[in-house]
């Protein structure tokens, strides 16, 4: 999907309206109090200067789009919420679910969901919050032949349908449900990772009714349950933190992954994570 159809698309499911177009943009729909705007010139300092004249010092939103040349059906992202943030390439198709999906969203909450989404889509599958980095994952664990050939073992029964309980089934965890609240799941016999499951990927970052936040739940379940990590979970993706902190974390997504990427769900099983790290 080019940023043509990226626009079309938004308006033809009346997810958005057509808005004004402004000089050096190729269109402009307005979503849930954000807009998402063609830009004519994919170059970086050409799109940081379109998003800068669209949105000055004031504090609107804005998505800016534009046909990425090194990879086709992708598009360069930069925004919603801030100029300096990374332009990114994410698929055209997945950007278009991820606009739609904050139909019905506050403001606030709709740009930090497109946020986090823009984010997410761009690591196809596997994301970095402070948890490994991506050279650890792409250098020590890729390109490690015995660790990958393990990795690929270990994944090779796994399908992008399935969901968080058959992945943990599959990579050799036992599953038991806890008392209270989420799951804990052992692997030869020890305590290994407690698993709070989400009706959505949006509850990853919704807070309770207490105003708690969901990493803080878990976290607190880990060291009850003494095991080392934590996992929120929805479908096949997967937020993933030690015990200790709930500032980084390791985002994997089955569905993303290709079958090239595929053998990096074995990063949920923490024998993997430590030998990677």
């Amino acid at each position: 999907m080019n940023v043509a159809k990226l626009l079309n698309h938004l308006v033809e499911r009346g997810t958005g309206r057509q808005a004004p177009d402004r000089p050096h943009t190729g269109g402009v729909v307005a979503v849930n109090g954000f807009k998402v705007a063609a830009a004519l010139d994919a170059g970086e300092s050409s799109m940081r200067a379109r998003w800068r004249e669209r949105v000055g010092r004031t504090a609107a939103s804005y998505l800016l789009v534009a046909d990425d040349p090194e990879h086709p059906g992708a598009l360069r992202v930069l925004g919603p919420a801030s100029v300096d943030s990374p332009i990114r390439s994410v698929e055209g198709a997945a950007l278009a679910r991820a606009v739609e999906q904050t139909i019905g969203m506050e403001h606030l909450e709709a740009v930090r969901h497109l946020a986090g989404e823009v984010i997410r889509l761009s690591g196809r599958g596997l994301h970095m919050e402070g948890l490994l980095s991506r050279h650890t994952v792409e250098v020590r664990f890729k390109e490690y032949p015995a660790r990958w050939r393990s990795a690929v073992r270990a994944t090779e029964y796994l399908k992008s349908s399935d969901d968080w309980r058959e992945i943990i089934t599959k990579l050799g965890y036992q599953i038991k449900q806890r008392p209270r609240r989420g799951y804990l799941t052992r692997f030869e016999g020890r305590p290994v990772a407690v698993v709070h499951p989400k009706n959505s990927p949006q509850a990853f970052t919704r807070l309770d009714a207490q105003g708690r936040p969901p990493e803080g739940l878990l976290v607190e379940d880990c060291r009850k349950e003494g095991a080392p990590y934590g996992l929120l979970a929805y479908k096949g993706r997967f937020r993933l933190f030690a015990a200790g902190s709930t500032q980084e974390w390791l985002d994997i997504d089955a569905d993303l992954l290709d079958d090239e990427m595929r053998p990096f769900l074995a990063l949920l099983s923490p024998p993997t994570w430590r030998a990677a790290a």
